[in-house]
C-alpha cells in the first residue's frame, strides 16, 4: 500500500533514506534465526566490538531480543559442518542482566544447552554458567573473593591484588563518583594483603574476617601477621607503629559501619561472603566461559543488586589487568556486556574503556538514555569517545540529537524507529538500520521443557547448600538433587521408552 501511495505521489518520499537491513527472513524452521545471526555478524565487525560498544534504547523497543542476538554473534559459530552451530570456546562472555529474563532466555538456548549435556556426558565442564539466586531455593552460587584455592599467587599478586580487592571494596560503597577516603584506602590495601596471604595458608577468609580486622580489641592475630609473617618491611613497619594510632580509630569506626550496612543484607552474604566460593570468576573469564548472571532487582533489592553488579565489574577489571603478568601468554578475550549500565558506572568502568582493552576486556554497555540520573559530565564523555561501535533504537529526542552528533548519522535517520529498529555506526563504517521480525519480539522461549530439565541439575554443579538461609546439617539434599526430584524421573530412562510401546501390543 505504501508503495502505491509514493508511485501516486499520496505520500512523499523521505529527504533522507537509509536502506534497513531486514535481519528476519520467511519461516524457515531452525534456519530464520541462523541467518539472521550471520546477517549480524557482518554488520557487526569484531574489532569494531573489540573496542568496546554502547547501546542507547528505550524500554519496550526490543532491545532484549537484540542483546540476545548480539549474545550469539559473540558465542556461536559454525564449524566443519556449517549447518550446525557450536559453541565457541575461544572467546569468554559475561553478561550481567538486573532484570534476569535476558539472562535466563539466553541461558536456555538450544545450543547452549546441547553443548552443556555433550560435555556432561564426556565427563567436562560445560561451557554454559547460570548464576542466579532464584535456580534452586536450597542453593546458591556464591564468589567469595578472597577465596584462593588452587591459585598459585605469589607475594607481589597478592600486593598487587589487595589493591584491586580496595578498590572493588570501594565499587561496593560508591554511588556515582563518590569515592573512599585517602585514610580509608591506606588502611584497606594492607589489611586485604593480610589476609589474601592468610587465605594463601588455607584458612577461610571472607568480609566477617574484614570486620574483626577493624576492631582493635579483637584483631591481635592479624595485626600480629602484618607484623612479622608479612615478608614486606614496609607493611610490618605500618602495622607495628601506624595501624594502632588513635588518629585512626574514627577512620575505622567509618569503614565499620559502612561494612556492617554490607553485610546486613542476608542477599549480599549469601552471594559474596560464604566460606567457600561455589563458582569460580576468574577461571571462569579465562577458559572461555559463557556466564550469565541473573542479578534480578526484585529477588535482590535494587541496593544489593547495583552493590552485585558494581562487585562484578570491579572483580572482572582487576582479573584482566593480573593476566597482564602473564606476559608470554595470549590473553582469552572477554566480552562484558552491562545491561542498565547506568546503575554500575564507576571508576572501574572509566578504567575498561580507556586502558583494559589491551587486556582483552571489551565493555557493551546497554542504557535507556545518553545521560541518565547520576551520569557525570567526565563519564559521558569517555563512553562516548571510547566505544567504536554505536548502536540506537527507539529512544528520548535528547538522545538521538546527542547521538546523531556523536555518531554523524543525520537526525532523520535516528527518528521514527519502530520497535524492533536499530541504527548501528562503526568507526569507520557508514550507518545502518537494521529490523527484527515482529513476530520473533512477540515469542516466547520454545526451548525443549525436557531438555532444560536435563541441564539444570548439571548448572547447579556451581552452586553450594545455602547455610544462611536455614540449611541445616542433616539435610543431605543437594540442589542438584532437589532439582531432579522437582522435576520428576528422567527422561532418558527405560521404563519411560519402552512401557509406551506395550500399549501398542494389541493393536499388532
Amino acid at each position: 500500500m505504501k508503495f502505491w501511495k509514493l508511485l501516486l505521489g499520496l505520500e512523499k518520499f523521505p529527504t533522507t533514506f537509509t536502506p534497513t537491513k531486514n535481519l528476519g527472513w520467511w519461516r524457515v524452521p531452525f534456519l530464520h534465526k541462523w541467518i539472521a545471526v550471520i546477517r549480524l555478524k557482518w554488520l557487526l565487525p569484531l574489532p569494531a566490538l573489540r573496542r568496546h560498544a554502547a547501546m542507547f534504547s528505550k524500554s519496550g523497543s526490543g532491545k532484549s531480543y537484540f542483546l540476545y542476538l548480539f549474545l550469539l554473534t559473540i558465542k556461536i559459530h559454525w564449524g566443519v559442518w556449517p549447518w550446525v552451530p557450536q559453541v565457541n570456546s575461544r572467546r569468554s562472555l559475561l553478561l550481567f542482566d538486573p532484570h534476569g529474563d535476558l539472562a535466563e532466555k539466553c541461558a536456555q538456548n538450544p545450543t547452549l544447552l546441547r553443548e552443556a549435556l555433550r560435555a556432561h556426558r564426556r565427563g567436562k565442564a560445560p561451557n554454559l554458567m547460570f548464576i542466579s539466586p532464584t535456580l534452586c531455593t536450597n542453593s546458591i552460587p556464591c564468589c567469595n573473593p578472597f577465596d584462593r584455592r588452587g591459585k598459585r599467587d605469589s607475594k607481589a599478586t597478592r600486593e598487587v591484588l589487595a589493591q584491586y580487592l580496595t578498590s572493588t571494596f570501594a565499587a561496593m560503597l560508591s554511588r556515582g563518583d563518590v569515592s573512599l577516603s585517602f585514610r580509608m584506602e591506606a588502611l584497606l590495601t594492607p589489611m586485604f594483603t593480610v589476609l589474601l596471604a592468610i587465605a594463601r595458608q588455607g584458612r577461610e577468609v571472607t568480609f566477617f574476617d574484614l570486620l574483626r580486622f577493624l576492631k582493635d580489641d579483637q584483631n591481635r592475630d592479624l595485626v600480629e601477621f602484618g607484623m612479622k609473617k608479612l615478608k614486606n618491611p614496609g607493611m610490618n613497619l605500618f602495622f607495628r607503629e601506624t595501624f594502632m594510632e588513635k588518629q585512626l580509630v574514627s577512620t575505622k569506626f567509618a569503614l565499620r559501619v559502612k561494612l556492617a550496612k554490607l553485610l546486613s543484607s542476608r542477599m549480599f552474604v549469601r552471594l559474596l561472603c560464604q566460606k567457600q566460593s561455589s563458582w569460580d570468576l576468574e577461571t571462569a573469564l579465562n577458559s572461555g566461559k559463557t556466564v550469565l548472571i541473573d542479578g534480578s532487582v526484585s529477588q535482590l533489592g535494587r541496593e544489593v543488586s547495583e552493590i552485585y553488579g558494581r562487585t562484578i565489574t570491579a572483580l572482572t577489571q582487576a582479573y584482566a589487568f593480573l593476566r597482564a603478568r602473564r606476559r608470554h601468554q595470549k590473553f582469552m578475550p572477554i566480552y562484558f556486556i552491562v545491561d542498565e549500565a547506568a546503575s554500575f558506572l564507576t571508576e572501574d568502568v572509566r578504567v575498561i574503556l580507556t586502558q583494559a582493552r589491551k587486556f582483552g576486556l571489551h565493555l557493551i554497555l546497554c542504557q535507556q538514555m545518553v545521560k541518565q540520573a547520576g551520569m557525570s559530565q567526565d563519564m559521558h564523555e569517555t563512553i562516548m569517545g571510547n566505544t567504536a561501535l554505536k548502536v540506537v533504537g527507539n529512544a528520548g529526542h535528547t538522545t538521538k540529537k546527542v547521538l546523531a552528533a556523536e555518531m554523524e548519522v543525520p537526525l532523520a535517520d535516528l527518528t521514527h524507529l519502530s520497535v524492533g529498529s536499530f541504527v548501528l555506526k562503526a568507526d569507520g563504517r557508514g550507518h545502518r538500520r537494521v529490523k527484527l521480525p515482529s513476530f520473533w519480539l512477540k515469542e516466547g522461549s520454545k526451548s525443549l521443557d525436557r531438555t532444560w530439565a536435563k541441564v539444570k541439575p548439571i548448572l547447579l554443579s556451581h552452586y553450594s547448600p545455602d547455610a544462611v538461609a536455614g540449611e541445616g546439617p542433616g539435610n543431605t539434599n543437594t540442589g542438584a538433587a532437589m532439582t531432579a526430584k522437582r522435576f520428576g524421573p528422567k527422561f532418558n530412562t527405560l521404563p519411560f521408552r519402552v512401557v509406551p510401546f506395550f500399549f501398542l501390543l494389541p493393536l499388532l
